[in-house]
């Protein structure tokens, strides 16, 4: 029915007849492809284990698999892949001495980014809506392009 990694063949037609899938998918927290949802680590770690909770979570979040609904699937993985990587790099630079305490300043990179977007329409509650996850981390990548690339005061 699977088929683990970049080539993840999934027969939905047989998780329906299941009432939900056999297994954990999975390899870690992330979008999970079965569910097409946002998973934390102590959700995918319930899922690996227990086929009650794969079950009842495939009532609840029975995810859309028109070819709309896969568009969208396939959009927030691309956001979380990026995210991802994204969150990789601050971690090895982090782990070089460079992050957001090792450089002064307030104002950046980060906030003119910020600024930019936002006269577009591209705000944290878009990015968070758009990806259907609270926290789209934004703040926490302002800051850290602020303080790595600091300019000091930013011009409105």
């Amino acid at each position: 029915m699977y088929k683990k990694g970049n080539n993840m063949e999934i027969d939905f037609d047989k998780i329906e007849e299941n009432g939900g899938p056999s297994e954990c998918v999975c390899d870690g927290a992330g979008h999970c492809p079965v569910y097409q949802q946002f998973i934390h680590r102590g959700v995918q770690y319930q899922c690996q284990r227990l086929q009650s909770s794969r079950n009842q979570w495939w009532r609840i979040f029975r995810p859309d698999y028109s070819e709309e609904g896969r568009k969208k699937f396939e959009e927030a993985k691309r956001i979380a892949t990026s995210k991802a990587k994204f969150d990789k790099a601050v971690k090895e630079l982090d782990k070089k001495g460079i992050n957001p305490d090792s450089i002064e300043g307030k104002k950046g990179l980060g906030t003119v980014i910020t600024k930019i977007l936002a006269k577009i329409g591209v705000t944290k509650d878009v990015v968070s809506t758009v990806a259907g996850i609270d926290d789209c981390g934004c703040d926490r990548r302002e800051e850290w392009l602020n303080k790595i690339f600091s300019k000091g005061e930013i011009n409105d």
